[in-house]
């Protein structure tokens, strides 16, 4: 499940939870290492996605 899944032309879903924190860490190509971005970054790159609840 890619992170960013808009440049993999993949509908997103993103939880508001999500939306509320500061920051962001992705997988960078592998289980080593981390991408870092603030969310407000994070969303201007996935510009059509959902934002919508999908867990309690």
């Amino acid at each position: 499940m890619p992170a960013l899944g808009e440049s993999y032309g993949l509908d997103m879903v993103i939880d508001p939870l999500l939306t509320r924190q500061k920051d962001i860490y992705l997988e960078a190509g592998n289980h080593n290492n981390l991408l870092h971005m603030s969310v407000p970054q994070y969303l201007k790159m996935v510009p059509h996605a959902q934002v919508v609840e999908v867990s309690d």
